[in-house]
């Protein structure tokens, strides 16, 4: 199975960021503090690094690897039926 970027992306930050995409979670801590905010921002901008250089291989390892280990959270998530279609 080959998984895009996007897709991955999008699967990783609805249980990542419950349902938020990451750049409102971003915005809601930095509503809280500031400080906070800008180490909010780091660790998106971090993901978005590690999203754009792993392989379609390696991303559906990662996939995996959360799906296994947090199918309770995931099955709550908003796009339970697409992580379902692939695994």
């Amino acid at each position: 199975m080959a998984i895009s970027q996007e897709q991955a992306k999008k699967l990783l930050e609805d249980v990542i960021f419950t349902g938020d995409g990451a750049d409102e979670w971003v915005q809601d801590v930095w509503g809280l503090s500031s400080t906070l905010g800008e180490s909010a921002a780091s660790l998106v901008d971090v993901f978005h690094i590690m999203l754009s250089v792993l392989s379609e291989a390696q991303l559906e390892k990662l996939l995996r690897q959360v799906y296994e280990q947090h199918e309770d959270a995931i099955a709550q998530s908003k796009m339970w039926e697409s992580w379902q279609d692939l695994f």
